[in-house]
């Protein structure tokens, strides 16, 4: 006879002779194993296939025996472990497969995709929690080891900034989503760390690449870069438009605006009124001088409604804005 189990394992077996005791039994169990005894047990520690036999004899000298083979399989264990259980997307995951006596594998990463590696490496592209679940297939059968909620990916917070040049003062405006710190690259060697800096560049005139770095509360990361976003063209002899060179009255307006400039010789600027909804309702160029230049709203009326504008004056690369008021 014959059998199959996983070690480590009892085998118990009985004989009978049919005739009258007393009878002796001596048992080999083919690992260098020995036992006495009508019935016995024995415990296999390793696998693999063994073949035992009893012999009996009687009082009188009569003997017999009896053998068969019994198998013993190695036990299948799937396991694992993975080289990051959170992080930052893409997360890129290690994992180590500790399983023994397997042979193939199946892995489900619990995103939509798998490996049939041993020992498989993935990303993790979009954040979520994951759950991993690995199968073991051996020459005896199959196991499996799932982890529930084995892998958490954090979502990352996306940079994004503008920015309103105001004579040599540039302020920046933090676009950003999911953010709670910033590091800012003006370009010039300019650094800062504040939300919405304002930056001031000195002559002559260069072109600057802008570059942000923020991180959310998870600490992931994102970076943004503009090359050549801002642009100065003004040299030391030239003309700012800055809020000391730059008055504009009445504020609230109505029936006329008066922008009251001081640019050392006469140039062209270009002007525009735009509501909230950035539609230009004013845009032509003027010529400017040291003095009063006055804007009469009397013929815009119907293209006003009371609210906020933005009145934006452009000179020379530069500009300017001023939040202004329109009542009837």
């Amino acid at each position: 006879m014959a059998s199959s189990s996983s070690w480590p394992t009892t085998f118990i077996s009985s004989v009978s002779s049919g005739g009258e005791p007393p009878y002796t039994y001596s048992w080999t169990f083919g690992d260098e194993a020995l036992g006495a005894g009508d019935t016995v047990s024995h415990i296999y520690q390793a696998s693999g296939t063994f073949d035992y036999q009893v012999n009996v004899s009687d009082s009188n000298g009569c003997a017999g025996s009896c053998s068969g083979t019994v198998i013993i399989s190695s036990k299948l264990s799937a396991s694992f472990v993975a080289s990051k259980v959170n992080g930052c997307a893409a997360l890129l995951v290690d994992f180590t497969n500790n399983s023994v006596y397997g042979i193939t594998y199946h892995w489900d990463f619990g995103d939509g995709t798998s490996s049939v590696l041993s020992d498989p490496s993935h990303y993790y592209s979009n954040p979520g929690t994951y759950n991993v679940t690995l199968m073991a297939f051996g020459a005896t059968g199959t196991d499996s080891s799932t982890v529930t909620s084995q892998i958490f990916v954090y979502p990352n917070p996306i940079a994004n900034f503008q920015a309103y040049v105001d004579g040599n003062e540039v302020h920046f405006a933090d676009n950003s989503v999911d953010a709670i710190t910033w590091l800012w690259d003006f370009g010039d060697g300019g650094t800062d760390n504040i939300q919405n800096p304002v930056h001031t560049y000195a002559p002559p005139n260069s072109n600057y690449d802008i570059s942000l770095i923020v991180t959310n509360s998870y600490g992931c990361s994102d970076t943004t870069s503009k090359p050549q976003f801002v642009t100065t063209n003004v040299g030391i002899d030239d003309f700012w438009l800055s809020d000391e060179n730059v008055q504009v009255f009445p504020n609230p307006f109505s029936a006329e605006l008066n922008i009251d400039i001081a640019p050392d010789k006469e140039s062209t600027m270009n002007i525009s009124l735009v509501n909230l909804e950035g539609i230009k309702i004013i845009s032509e160029k003027k010529k400017v001088s040291k003095g009063d230049q006055q804007i009469k709203m009397n013929d815009l009326k119907d293209k006003l409604v009371p609210g906020m504008y933005i009145l934006e004056l452009e000179y020379k690369g530069q500009k300017h804005y001023t939040k202004l008021i329109y009542q009837e």
